[in-house]
């Protein structure tokens, strides 16, 4: 009798409760929760960066490109001195003629655009010399304009924008 006592004790031990399972599923779906949050928290940060890196990357080409024109331009042609426009036109080494235009949602000199469309640019201005004009003075052109993702979802929070402003001087003067 002692032998099936000892037998009827193991079998009652062996056993998983219906708690401990829950227990057990709980703590493996929190685990793999975590995990998911993170993965995804990876995968939103790559894409910010992406888009943040293509913004800036447009908007350094784009601003350099009109740096190095301007600086080794013969003259710049401006409407007012001291005026505000969203164009410019420069007159390049070989005397031909070159206009930056940034009035759409690109800046575009009249060979190529500078930006691509993945980029929206604004509030875009060209400032020749700050009033007032004396004649003979150095010119010198104020850029500034705004670069952000063009196509930037809705409420993702995934975009990205970058405000360029510099002086560039002609080094004709």
């Amino acid at each position: 009798m002692q032998q099936c006592n000892n037998a009827r004790m193991h079998n009652e031990g062996s056993g998983f409760t219906l708690v401990e399972l829950l227990v057990v599923i709980a703590i493996i779906g929190i685990f793999f929760l975590s995990i998911t949050q993170i993965f995804f928290g990876v995968i939103r940060s790559q894409s910010q960066s992406e888009i943040t890196k293509d913004v800036k990357q447009q908007g350094d080409y784009a601003f350099s490109v009109m740096e190095s024109m301007i600086r080794n331009a013969k003259d710049v042609t401006y409407p007012s001195c001291g005026g505000s426009d969203t164009a410019l036109t420069i007159t390049n080494p070989d005397n031909g003629a070159t206009t930056f235009d940034c009035g759409g949602s690109q800046i575009a000199s009249n060979s190529s655009s500078l930006t691509s469309t993945n980029v929206a640019v604004s509030n875009c201005t060209f400032v020749v010399n700050p009033n007032p004009c004396p004649a003979g003075a150095p010119k010198y052109v104020y850029i500034n304009f705004t670069i952000k993702q063009a196509n930037a979802a809705a409420g993702v929070g995934e975009s990205a924008t970058q405000t360029y402003q510099g002086t560039v001087s002609l080094r004709t003067y």
